[in-house]
């Protein structure tokens, strides 16, 4: 089967997307502030989530976030084509179909 170059081009940006989004979902717990939480005290744990969560930081992690769950459904061709490439016997869920 002869592949196309704008097929070619689409599974290479599919496959940077979903590296991207492998990237922000990395970053997504470096870049979000937490907080201290404490079932036994609601009201000191309302205290300090509530600088937490009107952060910046929190604003940009969630916004990462976002964009990384956009770019994994953009992605999902590239992993589409690799799993063509297998076997039906060595592809994951394979018994289930």
């Amino acid at each position: 089967m002869v592949e196309s170059v704008l097929t070619r081009n689409r599974l290479r940006w599919s496959a940077l997307a979903l590296g991207l989004s492998a990237f922000l979902f990395a970053i997504f717990p470096l870049v979000r502030p937490y907080f201290p939480m404490d079932p036994t005290q609601p009201a000191a744990t309302l205290a300090g989530a509530a600088s937490a969560v009107t952060s910046a930081a929190w604003m940009l992690a969630h916004a990462l976030a976002t964009i990384a769950f956009v770019l994994l459904l953009c992605g999902l061709p590239a992993l589409y084509r690799v799993f063509l490439k297998v076997p039906v016997s060595q592809q994951p869920f394979a018994p289930w179909y």
